[in-house]
């Protein structure tokens, strides 16, 4: 994400939208009540007849909106806001609009305040450290699975069949004819892959490494192989609990989740220096005792949230929020949204 312009003194930013990452970082930024100018498409007069044309022109038109909504739905290219036309060319004041940003957007955001999360967030979108331009390759003999590592999860891509289950197909299984299918399928559309990753059971694995080290469309990519004894999406969460992955992919936003979980499940079995739920984590930011606070998204975007971001804050505990299309913000619902690593043990 890139800042075009900023105005602190009207809390105005300009934000150019560069990734799909970006999105997953707009959805935990914009809130409820914020102001949204950008320009969308709006016909040209409004209806006043029962039946409308269903040729009617349209005219972009810049409208501010005050939001409503956000609504994000990952692994796809766009954010939708909804909100209330609260300023406009065309006055169509009063009036909601759908307003959808993405890859290439650029868009006004105007908040009464920022929360340091939200300022944090902002940042960390504009550094995109998390960022990793590669997939994963999870395969055996049968089938072979691609996955692409988001910021905030992972996103299956496609599947090839090798067709060499069934007695039907024994005899027509080419491991030649296997390998092009996943590039020409699913590998090929994809552009600017930095890293390809394989991980699998048995030597198929390895011949298809060779096989891209070949193609020449590849050249540019680093090409890596690991032993799995999985061929599916548990393969690369396997792959991301490992020390390769750690050497890797140490700056990733979901390494850094996973490896918080870690940590958080070994203090609370090992040394109780960890608390979890509503009421162990309020108690332990009210006594400093947090050294790291850990929430899930929707519980960041609610008024519970903020009273748990807020005591965070001023008690300098650090503070990271968990995407929710993730393992391990899977595992931290289960432990009520909400848990902490602590400095010092805090008596029941």
């Amino acid at each position: 994400m890139r800042i075009l312009d900023e105005k602190r003194q009207d809390d105005l930013i300009r934000l150019y939208i560069e990734s799909q990452d970006d999105l997953w970082y707009l959805r935990n930024i914009i809130s409820e009540g914020d102001l949204v100018r950008t320009t969308v498409m709006r016909r040209v007069e409004k209806q006043t007849d029962m039946v409308r044309s269903k040729e009617t022109s349209r005219k972009p038109v810049s409208v501010l909106l005050r939001v409503e909504n956000v609504d994000f739905r990952p692994f796809t290219s766009s954010l939708k806001i909804l909100g209330v036309i609260v300023g406009s060319s065309d006055e169509a004041r009063g009036e909601h609009q759908s307003v959808s940003l993405d890859e290439g957007s650029s868009f006004e955001l105007i908040k009464e305040s920022w929360t340091e999360t939200q300022r944090h967030m902002l940042v960390e979108a504009q550094e995109n450290p998390f960022s990793f331009k590669g997939v994963f390759v999870t395969m055996d003999d049968e089938v072979a699975e691609v996955f692409a590592l988001r910021s905030y999860g992972i996103h299956g891509i496609g599947t090839v069949e090798s067709g060499k289950t069934g007695k039907q197909f024994e005899s027509s299984y080419s491991e030649e004819d296997y390998f092009s299918s996943i590039v020409t399928e699913i590998l090929a559309p994809l552009e600017n892959l930095g890293a390809i990753i394989v991980l699998g059971p048995g030597f198929t694995r390895e011949h298809f490494v060779t096989y891209l080290k070949k193609n020449s469309q590849f050249r540019d990519a680093r090409i890596l192989s690991y032993p799995a004894d999985r061929r599916d999406l548990g393969a690369v969460y396997g792959f991301l609990k490992s020390e390769d992955s750690a050497k890797l992919l140490s700056n990733m936003r979901l390494m850094k989740e996973q490896t918080l979980v870690d940590t958080f499940l070994k203090n609370l079995n090992t040394n109780e220096l960890a608390c979890y739920g509503m009421d162990e984590t309020l108690k332990s930011l009210e006594l400093s005792a947090v050294d790291t606070l850990m929430i899930t998204e929707e519980l960041y975007r609610s008024s519970k949230g903020l009273q748990l971001l807020r005591m965070a804050t001023d008690t300098g505990a650090m503070i990271h929020v968990f995407s929710s299309h993730g393992d391990p913000g899977i595992i931290l619902r289960k432990f009520g949204d909400v848990a902490g690593i602590l400095r010092f043990k805090v008596s029941s």
